[in-house]
């Protein structure tokens, strides 16, 4: 039941990962806009406060979907850091090849990897976890 329970999880990320990622280009700036004016961002990053708000968001939905991969595969794996990882970088790469047929939006290699260091922050908080958790 609890396998299950994570792989459904982790199919309804991707599911929202795809969703973010289907949006056309002038939904997706809107998208950007909402959380500005909502968070009141912009006097803190400028002119560049869409650009982060996008990349912010890259990381943020490739860390979470790191961590659901790593619960899914812990029981599975001798490595499932090293695979939550490389799975997430899979994903951002399908996930770019998916924009090609999206309206105003392309692949960029800059995405996969501000994805993948999503992930890999995730994965960084799951090994400090496990080494505070060993010390106590």
């Amino acid at each position: 039941m609890k396998l299950l329970f994570k792989s459904i999880l982790l199919i309804l990320w991707m599911g929202i990962i795809f969703y973010f990622s289907h949006q056309s280009g002038h939904e997706s700036a809107e998208s950007s806009q909402f959380i500005i004016r909502y968070f009141k961002v912009n006097l803190i990053f400028g002119q560049y406060t869409s650009l982060v708000i996008r990349k912010a968001a890259h990381v943020f939905e490739y860390f979470i979907l790191s961590l659901l991969f790593y619960q899914l595969l812990k029981d599975f794996f001798k490595h499932p850091v090293f695979f939550s990882i490389f799975y997430s970088f899979l994903y951002a790469c399908t996930d770019e090849i998916h924009q090609l047929y999206v309206i105003n939006r392309g692949p960029n290699i800059y995405d996969v990897l501000i994805d993948t260091v999503g992930a890999i922050l995730a994965m960084i908080l799951i090994i400090l976890m496990q080494k505070i958790k060993y010390v106590r």
